[in-house]
């Protein structure tokens, strides 16, 4: 998605596609660590680690990603280190393309890999202020998955205008393929029905307030290929026409968060989201606070009440000592006295 972002040519697209996942599986995380993507100046790729910058050809970029991986899975690379920037040569782009973007793509997130997942969590605290749209890509079949890690962080309730979903396999899942291909082989599959049927599956999944944020459902790369190869001419043509329409929304859409005007909307928001942050934060505080002192309270009581259990139980054995004392003949407690003379017990209340 983020080459179809930047504008880069369908020729060019697939190759580019697969040097770039720096030998990574589909399915798996295509990035190792975040990387920005920005175009070059010339025909050449630029490799950008720590300001050290290296004029690279693809196939040596693919084997600098391979070798990045390495590095990143044998935790060589530092978590919360600068995104490594890759300069795309400016032939792969389309002519017409106005490029104004900067991405910075992280690794996927839900990763059973500790580090990769504090990496990308440090990543989103730094970037997350300042990038002017942050968008969540997930399978459509994985989308009750997508909310809770939208809810998860703080800047989606602070910035839900930033916050764009682009659902990947929205033309091959399951649960739609089947409503999409009748529509399809009747001619009736039209921008605004495939729309509704996304919606439709949106609205059995997510809570009421869940519409806030805009969602993409899209699908290409492989997915695509793989769908359009069973399509008759015209239903190619449509599916196209649909994913080009969508794709073209969203870039829309991110050229009007990134213009001037949002990004001074932005802005004034900010102290009131700050106070807001605080305000929360100084809540939090005290309902802490208040759990400690209920704590600290039953810990008082308790120990209070350990307290006049033990002295009751002194006051029980000095009236049992003494009951003894008066029944017994005198020798035999002076004897018995005597013989405990050795023993010694001390009980102290605190």
């Amino acid at each position: 998605m983020i080459l179809k972002l930047l504008g880069i040519k369908e020729d060019k697209f697939s190759d580019l596609s697969k040097k770039l996942r720096g030998g990574s599986k589909q399915g798996n995380s295509a990035t190792a660590t975040a990387m920005i993507y920005t175009k070059s100046e010339d025909d050449s790729f630029y490799y950008i680690e720590d300001d050290n910058e290296e004029k690279l050809k693809l196939d040596s970029l693919e084997e600098k990603l391979i070798e990045l991986r390495e590095r990143v899975e044998n935790q060589k690379i530092i978590s919360n280190g600068k995104p490594i920037h890759i300069k795309i040569a400016k032939d792969y782009f389309e002519e017409n393309v106005d490029f104004s973007l900067r991405i910075i793509d992280l690794p996927g997130k839900g990763s059973s890999n500790k580090k990769e997942e504090e990496h990308v969590d440090a990543i989103l605290s730094r970037y997350s202020s300042i990038a002017t749209t942050i968008i969540f890509v997930s399978n459509i079949k994985q989308i009750k998955g997508l909310q809770d890690l939208i809810d998860s962080y703080s800047f989606t309730k602070y910035y839900p205008e930033k916050c764009k979903a682009v659902l990947t396999f929205s033309f091959s899942a399951d649960s739609v393929e089947t409503e999409l291909d009748s529509l399809l082989e009747k001619k009736g599959l039209k921008l605004d029905t495939f729309k509704n049927i996304i919606e439709k599956e949106l609205t059995e999944t997510f809570s009421d307030d869940f519409g806030k944020y805009d969602f993409f459902p899209l699908e290409y790369g492989d997915s695509l290929e793989t769908k359009l190869e069973h399509c008759l001419t015209q239903e190619k043509e449509t599916i196209k026409e649909i994913v080009n329409t969508i794709l073209g929304e969203l870039k829309e859409k991110i050229q009007k968060s990134s213009s001037e005007y949002s990004k001074l909307v932005q802005n004034h928001k900010l102290p009131e989201k700050i106070q807001e942050l605080i305000r929360g934060k100084n809540g939090e505080i005290n309902l802490i606070n208040e759990i400690f002192n209920k704590e600290q309270d039953i810990f008082t009581r308790k120990v209070n009440k350990s307290k006049d259990e033990l002295l009751n139980l002194k006051n029980h054995f000095d009236e049992t000592n003494e009951e003894l004392k008066k029944k017994l003949p005198l020798e035999i407690v002076n004897d018995s006295l005597k013989n405990k003379e050795s023993q010694s017990f001390n009980i102290t209340l605190l």
